[in-house]
């Protein structure tokens, strides 16, 4: 699950924290892998009142995106091939893959981390995965 903590922290910064949760999934496959392999996630937040969060090494093409339904449009990010749609219309945003590795360190070294997630937020995602592992466990939900 630990795999997934970036996606965790851009999700519940965009979405305003976390209310509730429940999870399910853990090392399901035969894969000789040490981490989980599969999870999914659900949870309310503050600005949305449905999200799922899935981790998936099982399946055979590999993608990593954000899907956003809201009223008026579908937002699609896919973010290995670099795209960015608003319902059909899809704009190919191209950049470099270690761009903001790059841009982060050079942040932090500088002294002005303005735009560095802070110890707070470190922290926040710990006790989110926290909550997660709780949630699997038990088969629960659990409330922030």
């Amino acid at each position: 699950m630990r795999d997934l903590s970036h996606d965790l922290d851009y999700t519940t910064w965009m979405l305003g924290g976390w209310r509730h949760l429940t999870a399910q999934g853990g090392h399901v496959s035969d894969l000789e892998i040490t981490s989980d392999d599969c999870f999914m996630v659900v949870m309310d937040t503050p600005h949305c009142p449905l999200v799922s969060l899935q981790l998936n090494y099982l399946d055979r093409v590999s993608r990593r995106e954000i899907l956003v339904n809201t009223a008026q449009h579908t937002i699609r990010v896919d973010l290995m091939a670099g795209s960015f749609a608003i319902d059909t219309e899809v704009e190919v945003i191209s950049t470099q893959r270690d761009v903001t590795y790059d841009a982060m360190h050079t942040e932090m070294l500088s002294g002005d981390a303005t735009t560095c997630a802070t110890a707070r937020e470190g922290l926040d995602v710990m006790d989110l995965l926290a909550a997660i592992e709780i949630a699997s466990a038990t088969r629960t939900w659990v409330t922030h």
